[in-house]
């Protein structure tokens, strides 16, 4: 009756569903059935990063980044995050967006170019990078790296692919700013790269260093073979280290000019081949293997270079410092047969100018076809200028030069400074120097200076 008190359970409104319900529950309307259901209360959410405290009231979570997912199932939320290897600071080219893998590669080196800092970039094994008729731009500071090392013909690389569809390089150096502030600091490692003879791996940059330079940056464990070449340009303070090799080359592989480089100082080999796309006769005429411009005070070795036919190494210029340390120099000891000859067809090296310091191991097997150059090709070196320090080193000839053997060094302009060289076991003879005026040379016993 009126007044008495009455007590009315509210699972028994018609609008009403109850399940278990359980202390701290809310009722949540559902809108698909109609009715008021038992649910969890929703709280403050908190969230840290690295333990600190960000907000103790979340309304919402917006996770960003190419490497960072959110997926929803029932409620749960999981978020995975991408880093390449998997180790911090790297992160996948196939993490990217883009229609093709070189797309991707594209656009993560323009992404990672604008970071700071720059995770680095890890290419897939196997992959294959199309830079079309527009080389890709190395933005300043990106380092590439070659994901889970593989057996390749070069070792324990990671194989990459290299095409130039339309065009003529791979790669090409940002303009270099202020300070070489533009072009600094890039760095690849642990790639083998294997592209066509009709293409470089590297733009040229111009000689006089008006354009684009290398500058302070790094090649590890970087591989390269079947291209025309790899780079033509300035370099300032470049280091090349790690295992290298070079092959198969239908031009002069590097034309260097610069200062202050430390190259290829964990030794590396290199060798032409290439013979299906050139000729015995256009290699044996090409200045050089190494070509080394207007250059300075720059470190070189040790390094295994076989010359076969193509001159290993021709120095034109510079103020001086070029060190060339525990070479092995060698057109192939077993010579061949037309057409494809492996000899050295002429000199081993050739030296034009600037100044450079000779401590290597091995000068063996050259100056078989010396016509072949084209030029005036008269020794094992073959100087006409500059002023050279030759410090040990021994001199193998072939079996059949025995008797009378080519010029050790063969000089006819500059100086040159020559110190404890010894023959190889092919002749009982002493290394001849061959000069046309004797004031160009200050040598010491192991050598018979001849004039002429």
């Amino acid at each position: 009756m009126l007044g008495d008190d009455i007590e009315v359970s509210i699972a028994a409104a018609d609008d009403v569903m109850l399940s278990s319900p359980q202390n701290n529950q809310v009722l949540s309307y559902n809108s698909s059935t109609s009715k008021w259901v038992n649910a969890a209360a929703g709280g403050a959410l908190t969230v840290k990063d690295e333990g600190t405290t960000l907000t103790t009231a979340a309304t919402s979570l917006n996770f960003v980044g190419s490497t960072i997912t959110a997926t929803n199932s029932s409620g749960e939320v999981t978020i995975s995050v991408s880093s390449g290897s998997g180790r911090l600071g790297e992160v996948e080219v196939a993490s990217f967006s883009g229609a093709t893998y070189s797309d991707k590669f594209r656009n993560a080196l323009a992404a990672v170019g604008a970071m700071n800092p720059k995770p680095a970039l890890v290419l897939t094994p196997g992959a294959t990078i199309d830079a079309g008729s527009t080389p890709f731009l190395i933005p300043a500071g990106v380092s590439l790296v070659g994901g889970a090392a593989v057996q390749t013909e070069f070792g324990h690389n990671c194989p990459i692919y290299a095409r130039a569809t339309g065009g003529t390089a791979v790669f090409q150096t940002s303009p270099r700013g202020t300070n070489e502030n533009g072009t600094k600091g890039w760095s690849m490692s642990n790639i083998a790269f294997e592209g066509l003879t009709s293409i470089s791996l590297f733009a040229d940059n111009p000689m006089d260093s008006s354009g684009s330079i290398w500058a302070y940056n790094s090649l590890h464990n970087v591989c390269v073979d079947q291209f025309n070449h790899v780079y033509w340009g300035p370099m300032l303070g470049t280091t090349i280290t790690g295992t290298t090799y070079y092959n198969n080359m239908t031009n002069t592989a590097w034309y260097i000019v610069g200062s202050d480089n430390t190259l290829w100082t964990d030794g590396g080999f290199f060798e032409m081949n290439a013979w299906s796309a050139t000729t015995y006769a256009s290699k044996a005429a090409l200045p050089a293997m190494v070509r080394l411009g207007t250059l300075s005070k720059t470190t070189i070795g040790p390094m295994y270079i076989t010359g076969s036919p193509t001159t290993v190494l021709q120095l034109n210029g510079g103020s001086g410092g070029i060190a060339l340390d525990n070479l092995t120099i060698e057109g192939r000891p077993a010579a061949g047969s037309g057409p494809n000859y492996m000899w050295c067809a002429g000199e081993l090296i050739r030296l034009t100018g600037g100044s450079a310091i000779l401590r290597n191991k091995w000068y063996g097997y050259a100056m078989k076809d010396p016509s072949a150059t084209g030029r005036a090709s008269e020794g094992y070196i073959h100087i006409t200028g500059g002023n050279h320090l030759i410090d040990g080193g021994c001199v193998q000839v072939y079996t059949d030069q025995a008797s009378s053997p080519p010029p050790f060094v063969r000089i006819t302009g500059g100086s040159v400074i020559i110190r404890n060289i010894t023959r190889g076991s092919n002749t009982t003879q002493k290394p001849v120097v061959l000069t046309t005026n004797a004031s160009f040379v200050d040598a010491d016993s192991t050598v018979t200076v001849t004039i002429g």
